[in-house]
């Protein structure tokens, strides 16, 4: 009985563990193969996200021009009126060059600056039509073999302006003259001192802060006015003296230069004493008072100018690369001296050779109030004209900072 108590104890032991062993694999395939537990649930459509292309990679910003310097040295070796030696630079723009005849005018398109009206030509450049004037005595004749008509018009390509560098400032500031004659047509002081019919001076003196004001003093010249754009007080003949304003912001300062180009320049005391009457070595008789011969003194205060005309002392400075005069009285041409005029002076009145053109200093002769000096086209210095007279061209001076 024993025996058979102890049996049935095992097998139900076995059964047991049978079932549980069953129950386990049951589950095992249960958790191996789950289709078969969804096969009767209705399926749903699984949205596959479309593949997601890598981004390109964002290209790399083109380099920025760089701006156009306001001053171009040019480079070592270039010609000019001072040789090969000498250092040149362009800055600022001026009508120069007469136009080429394939090249066409667009006058709806324009700006203005200063003086000028400015169109656009078919080759992006800007060019001023002006109505030609030419000088009576010159032969005005263009770069390019065209000969002026008086009374037509013509167009002129704006162009860099090129300067030599005569010298510099302790602070590094340096002196340029323009290279050529770009203007003229502009009086040192607009009267006539001559009545060339009976060959009678006017007096065109003026009276200014109860001071006398002689016709070649050139802090209150027309000239100095064109150059900076100022107003200066004038007295035609027999006529109450008056302010003009006819260059004010319209000078060649205004005219020639950017409002940034025009930082650039530095305002300058102008020396007008004297010294700037007589050459570089004190040869010419200074009208200062000082000798007994010439008691009046037609010289005037310094002015503080951006702009401004050369003197008879500084046009015969050999650090300036003039020669000296070895004679004050006899003709001294130089080949530094000689500025040739542009196609738009020819055509705006300028006196001309083939060699160069008249052009005007500050310096006031020492014996005569209606009269200052000159540059022959020839580079003589020693020349002086009555101040009213148009024909003289107009070649500036400045300094300026290289920096």
């Amino acid at each position: 009985m024993k025996k058979r108590l102890i049996f049935v104890s095992v097998l139900i032991a076995a059964a047991s563990i049978l079932i549980f062993s069953c129950s386990n694999l049951i589950e095992d395939l249960r958790l191996h193969h789950p289709q078969q537990e969804i096969e009767d649930t209705p399926s749903e459509p699984i949205d596959t996200p479309e593949p997601v292309p890598d981004p390109e990679p964002e290209p790399e910003p083109e380099p920025e021009p760089e701006p156009e310097p306001l001053i171009t040295v040019l480079p070592e070796g270039t010609d000019g009126t001072g040789g090969t030696e000498a250092t040149y630079v362009l800055f600022g723009g001026w009508p120069q060059t007469i136009k080429a005849e394939d090249v066409s005018v667009d006058e709806t398109v324009c700006m203005t600056r200063g003086g000028h009206e400015y169109h656009l030509g078919s080759d992006g450049c800007y060019y001023v039509k002006l109505t030609a004037n030419p000088d009576g005595d010159s032969d005005g004749i263009c770069s390019d073999g065209t000969v002026l008509v008086a009374g037509q018009e013509y167009y002129f390509k704006v162009e860099p302006i090129k300067w030599r560098v005569l010298g510099s400032w302790a602070d590094g500031k340096r002196l340029l003259l323009a290279e050529n004659v770009i203007d003229a047509n502009v009086p040192y002081y607009d009267y006539i001192s001559v009545d060339w019919t009976t060959f009678e001076q006017k007096n065109a003196d003026r009276t200014i802060n109860s001071e006398t004001i002689y016709p070649s003093n050139y802090e209150h010249s027309a000239i100095r006015a064109y150059l900076n754009g100022l107003s200066y007080t004038v007295r035609p003949h027999d006529e109450t003296e008056r302010v003009s304003n006819a260059y004010v912001g319209k000078g060649f300062l205004q005219t020639a230069f950017t409002e940034e180009e025009r930082g650039k320049i530095a305002s300058t005391s102008v020396d007008n004493s004297g010294r700037s009457t007589s050459d570089s070595l004190g040869w010419i008789i200074k009208a200062d008072g000082s000798d007994l011969f010439y008691t009046d003194d037609y010289t005037c205060p310094d002015t503080d100018d951006k702009i401004f005309l050369l003197s008879e002392r500084e046009i015969t400075t050999a650090e300036y690369g003039f020669a000296v005069l070895d004679d004050p009285y006899a003709s001294a041409p130089s080949p530094t001296r000689i500025r040739t005029a542009t196609d738009f002076a020819k055509a705006n009145h300028v006196e001309h050779t083939s060699s160069g053109a008249y052009w005007w200093l500050r310096s006031p002769q020492p014996r005569d109030s209606d009269w200052v000096y000159r540059v022959s086209p020839e580079g003589d210095c020693v020349e002086f004209w009555p101040v009213g007279d148009k024909t003289r061209g107009v070649c500036p001076a400045m300094y300026i900072n290289l920096e």
